[in-house]
């Protein structure tokens, strides 16, 4: 696909240990951005990070982003606090250890909350 865009500058959307997504933003100049332009950039994916946690986390019965829904990260965060609590480790680790059984097992990352806050799977070590 042929574009007029000279640079390519993509910004992380991170709020805390929480990786939401990338923000890109294209040029038709080349070159890097202006010092100014960067910090400006940086606070815009800032906000927008929040916006999206704000509205993927929405309790509004308006919208699609209830609890359940696919678009909803809560019960994630609810079942790595669950991990956290079972293994005694730190919240980015339980996350990690959600991450992993999913991907071992070919399951998406809710799957495998939606077994944990369900009480099917238990990641508390075994007392051998």
């Amino acid at each position: 696909m042929d574009t007029e865009a000279q640079a390519l500058f993509v910004f992380p959307l991170v709020i805390g240990a929480m990786d939401i997504g990338v923000a890109e933003l294209y040029s038709y100049t080349p070159g890097p951005l202006s010092g100014p332009n960067l910090l400006n950039a940086r606070s815009l994916a800032n906000d927008a990070a929040w916006t999206l946690l704000r509205s993927i986390l929405a309790l509004d019965p308006d919208t699609d982003h209830q609890p359940g829904s696919m678009l909803s990260r809560r019960e994630i965060h609810q079942a790595t606090g669950m991990v956290l609590a079972q293994t005694g480790g730190n919240a980015a680790d339980a996350l990690l250890i959600l991450r992993a059984h999913a991907f071992a097992n070919g399951l998406t990352l809710r799957q495998t909350a939606d077994d944990v806050l369900d009480r099917r799977l238990d990641f508390t070590p075994s007392q051998t």
